[in-house]
């Protein structure tokens, strides 16, 4: 991606919105103190609930409510849930330690995003 595209698109969004690029690269940058927060708060939420998932499936399975065949599908779901809450986890933290360490990368990775898409 090019300087004079990141250039462009800031201008043209901030034309649409009727602000100077200036007030909408502030903007971006206060957004990527926000972000991490929301990501640390959707990251806790799948790992906690995949965590609860796996001690229903516990309680559940060591109490013989569950056969042997359904609890070995409870196993495999909770397994699943696991890897994929791990996986998310860590994509939501990569993401917020970007935001937080570095905010002007951050909005320009954003911005890259929005070329892509256009």
């Amino acid at each position: 991606m090019e300087n004079k595209d990141v250039v462009l698109l800031l201008s043209t969004i901030s034309t649409k919105l009727g602000v100077t690029i200036e007030q909408l690269w502030d903007v971006l940058l206060k957004q990527a103190t926000i972000a991490p927060i929301i990501n640390t708060i959707m990251g806790l939420t799948i790992i906690i609930a995949a965590i609860l998932f796996a001690r229903l499936v516990s309680r559940k399975t060591s109490s013989g409510e569950w056969e042997e065949e359904g609890a070995l599908l409870a196993w495999t779901a909770a397994m699943f849930l696991g890897a994929v809450a791990l996986f998310f986890g860590l994509y939501l933290l990569e993401n917020s330690i970007n935001a937080l360490a570095n905010p002007e990368f951050w909005a320009i990775e954003r911005l890259a995003k929005m070329l892509t898409i256009k």
